[in-house]
């Protein structure tokens, strides 16, 4: 009887797996089926009109009926570059400002009220932003200036700066508090005035983490729609063409490099500030993963849609992300500078950010203990290969094989629970507690 029942279950399981499959493949079906639809149907016009024309033509006027329409869309690329680049003009300052005044200034009672609002711009939609935008921004423009109309780039750039803001603000404080004490106690010493030593001492030790941070909210703001293979494509493409730039800078010693062998030190002597940054970091994030953001954090990973239904404001939480990992690469990549006599852009290519995707994937998606483990692993895996320097990176990719398929393996996930270090400490406490009791007893 009960094997009945259960060939019954099986069957009735197959059955709703096939259901799921062909729900599956109606759904990709739909999709090629409209993107190949899109695609048909506009390779005509686009021919028609001309590649470049489409893509540097400065009008966009398709009902014009007297010289013909016309389908130019550089306005509307320029106006996404100069919006995005007005936000960062006038969001950047105002929120290095707001930051050095909470992080050195303000009493600890005024500065968290205003922490709070800022937490609390954070969290309004974006959608919010614009209808206040539309509502009050607008009409004051078009009153002060004397104009048609107030709809204008300006308004844009005013609203998505204050979106901004609290992004800036949170890592510009974050990187000012990171500043050790000494610095500005004998910046003090030396007879320079506190507001002196705020913008000449503490704002240039933590320039290096603020710069990578705008880095990343520069990188960050085009890239706020995209998601998955997309985003990680573009990501790439902005680090390919970062590298281009500088590797034409003059200030930055071109192809060359810049000469550190000044600022050259050994492992020895950076160890100490490599535990303490590791520490930092991984204290952050493990604070950030169980907090209400880590929480909106993984919402957006897990159903992005579903979190920007429930409130949860994407836009912030994508520009946090990037910021706070520019943020931290960047402190990461000051003391990597004192590793080395030379330092060429060439070294920091697409392998690079591709063997970091690497270390997250083998490290499990969201595990913090597996990236270190991950990283540990394939930094030391070269070196202990180099006896077999012939075969080394066929041994490299292959032991990358394996340990991909073991991470995608439950029963290689039930291993790992089972003896994870939270594991043992709870089989180390059941086995103390059962010894006390054995002692009781006799």
């Amino acid at each position: 009887m009960r094997s009945k029942n259960t060939g019954a279950h099986k069957a009735l399981e197959n059955v709703i797996h096939l259901i799921f499959l062909l729900c599956g493949i109606v759904a990709v079906g739909f999709v090629l089926v409209i993107s190949v639809y899109l695609i048909i149907s506009g390779l005509p016009a686009i021919r028609e009109i001309g590649l470049f024309k489409f893509l540097f033509g400065q009008v966009w006027d398709p009902t014009n009926t007297t010289t013909g329409a016309q389908y130019g869309i550089l306005p509307f690329i320029l106006t996404s570059v100069y919006g995005t680049a007005g936000a960062i003009v006038i969001g950047v300052p105002v929120g290095l400002l707001t930051a050095v005044f909470l992080a050195k200034v303000a009493p600890p009672k005024l500065a968290a009220v205003i922490r709070t609002a800022v937490q609390l711009l954070a969290g309004i939609p974006s959608v919010v932003y614009g209808l206040v935008g539309m509502i009050v921004l607008v009409p004051a423009i078009r009153n002060l200036f004397h104009l048609s109309s107030g709809a204008c780039l300006l308004a844009a750039m005013i609203v998505l700066a204050i979106m901004i803001l609290p992004s800036i603000i949170n890592v510009a404080e974050t990187a000012l508090q990171a500043v050790p004490r000494e610095y500005e106690e004998a910046s003090l010493a030396l007879g320079a005035t506190e507001t002196e030593t705020y913008f000449r001492v503490s704002l240039p030790a933590a320039r290096s983490g603020v710069a990578a941070a705008v880095v990343g909210l520069l990188v960050g703001l085009p890239a706020l729609r995209l998601k998955g293979d997309y985003l990680a494509i573009v990501t790439l493409a902005c680090g390919e063409i970062i590298k281009t730039i500088i590797n034409n800078l003059s200030v930055t010693g071109g192809a060359k490099g810049l000469d550190t062998s000044a600022i050259y030190a050994d492992t020895r002597t950076l160890l100490p500030f490599a535990i303490v940054l590791i520490f930092l970091v991984v204290l952050v994030m493990m604070n950030l993963k169980n907090s209400r953001h880590g929480r909106a954090i993984m919402a957006i990973r897990d159903n992005r849609i579903a979190a920007e239904s429930n409130g949860v404001n994407v836009t912030y939480y994508k520009l946090m992300v990037f910021v706070l990992a520019a943020f931290f690469a960047g402190m990461a990549g000051v003391l990597y500078g004192h590793t080395l006599a030379n330092i060429k852009p060439a070294m920091f290519d697409y392998n690079m950010s591709i063997e970091i995707l690497v270390i997250v994937v083998l490290g499990g998606m969201g595990s913090i203990r597996g990236s270190i483990i991950a990283t540990i692993i394939l930094r030391a895996l070269p070196e202990v290969l180099r006896q077999v320097a012939d075969y080394r990176m066929l041994a490299y990719s292959v032991l990358l094989i394996v340990i991909m398929l073991l991470n995608s393996s439950p029963q290689f996930a039930e291993w790992k629970g089972r003896w994870s270090l939270k594991a043992l400490l709870s089989l180390g406490k059941t086995r103390k507690e059962k010894t006390k009791k054995e002692a009781a007893k006799k």
